[in-house]
């Protein structure tokens, strides 16, 4: 069967009905297969112009051409020995004492520690004392004497909490002193580093020669 003959003026009408370009007539396209062709064949939509910085599309994945596809950066690995653990300020119950001011204390300043002391359970960790003079106010001058214990936590809540027999220099007689809890940490001289260089910042006093040797010393 012979293919049907079309005049240049039916030609370039059915081209204009599928948005179609008219050839030159001196084209060696211009016959009547590719006539024939053309004349059936839909127009296709021009795509956009994609970069080549983007990923290929995986096979079997029907995206429209403008969806980007966007690359995630490989995850960084920051190598910290130690992360920081999460601290909590303010004072706790200690598992094995009440308020302090709750028990009847001996009148001896140094018998009252001894009191306080042989409360503290064995499995809590003595890290040292501390014993210096802080200026209160011009010509005025406040005693410190501090010994400070980590306490391992019983619980989910935290691992370690730190706390001190203190001299308290305004009463006159020593007591219990929570200060911080630390969750996170597992290792307990990292943990009580941790709890103390907060505490020391927390109060300021991080340039006081005995609180940054008592740092040194853990």
């Amino acid at each position: 069967m012979k293919p049907k003959k079309y005049s240049r003026e039916e030609t370039d009408r059915r081209f204009s009905r599928v948005g179609s370009t008219p050839l030159p007539v001196d084209s060696p396209y211009y016959n009547e297969v590719s006539i024939a062709f053309l004349s059936t064949t839909p127009r296709q939509q021009q795509r956009k112009a994609t970069s080549s910085t983007h990923p290929s599309t995986p096979s079997g994945t029907d995206l429209p051409p403008e969806t980007e596809i966007k690359q995630e950066p490989p995850e960084t690995v920051l190598a910290t020995p130690v992360p920081p653990g999460e601290i909590t300020f303010g004072s706790f119950v200690l598992p094995f004492a009440v308020d302090g001011s709750g028990e009847e204390l001996p009148e001896d300043k140094w018998e009252q520690l001894e009191f306080l002391q042989d409360k503290v359970p064995a499995r809590c960790v003595f890290l040292g004392e501390i014993n210096s003079e802080l200026d209160h106010s011009p010509g005025l001058t406040w005693v410190t004497e501090d010994y400070y214990y980590l306490l391992p936590w019983d619980g989910p809540e935290y691992d370690w909490g730190l706390f001190r027999v203190s001299w308290d220099d305004n009463w006159g007689k020593f007591g219990w002193s929570p200060d911080a809890r630390i969750k996170g940490i597992t290792d307990p001289k990292e943990a009580a580093r941790q709890l103390f260089g907060a505490l020391m910042e927390l109060w300021g006093r991080h340039e006081n020669a005995a609180y940054r040797d008592f740092l040194r010393s853990i």
